[in-house]
């Protein structure tokens, strides 16, 4: 499969988390859920950085859908640029 095909990467799970800001949020597989059905690409493509897109760019390819597995909100993500590619192979 090319480098820059669509591929599925875990990019959330359910839980509580501690927000940049220092603040703890908990988010449900409910709320994952609600995440993944709210997700239109066509209105906002979100894109793949190291970080957040407001402190970490540039984009490395894009979120083409979500889904939730089990506890895990999944990202297929497509137009990977092969070099980032193999750098998180690596």
């Amino acid at each position: 499969m090319p480098d820059n095909a669509p591929r599925k990467i875990e990019i959330f799970r359910a839980g509580t988390h501690t927000a940049m800001s220092g603040r703890e949020v908990t988010m449900t597989t409910e709320d994952l859920d609600a995440i993944a059905k709210a997700y239109d690409p066509a209105v906002f493509a979100a894109p793949l950085v190291v970080g957040h897109p407001k402190t970490n760019d540039p984009a490395y390819g894009w979120v083409k859908s979500l889904s939730v597995e089990g506890d895990t909100l999944v990202a297929e993500v497509d137009d990977v640029d092969p070099e980032f590619a193999q750098i998180v192979r690596d």
